[in-house]
């Protein structure tokens, strides 16, 4: 979720927008055109920042298991040996 704040960097989009006060607004954009958007928002002076969301659901889910690595470290495994084992298809 992309979202930009209308606010003017430069003094001249006062004269195309009048900025009373500052507004939100959520933009869908296809991933290939993310980056040109960005940079497009960025150079007109507005303020742009990107927003991520995670459902509940998996906040807890992860919670949980920091709960549970806290009450029994033994059941973490050393990541470079996770590694070793980690097989990817080419």
């Amino acid at each position: 979720m992309l979202r930009i704040s209308f606010s003017p960097k430069f003094e001249w989009l006062t004269l195309f927008f009048p900025f009373s006060e500052m507004k939100e607004v959520i933009i869908k954009i296809p991933e290939t055109r993310l980056q040109f958007f960005l940079e497009l928002m960025q150079q007109l002076g507005f303020e742009v920042s990107q927003k991520y969301e995670i459902p509940e659901e998996h906040i807890a889910i992860v919670m949980d298991r920091m709960a549970k690595s806290e009450i029994d470290s033994d059941r973490l495994e050393d990541w470079e040996e996770v590694k070793k084992n980690l097989k990817f298809d080419a």
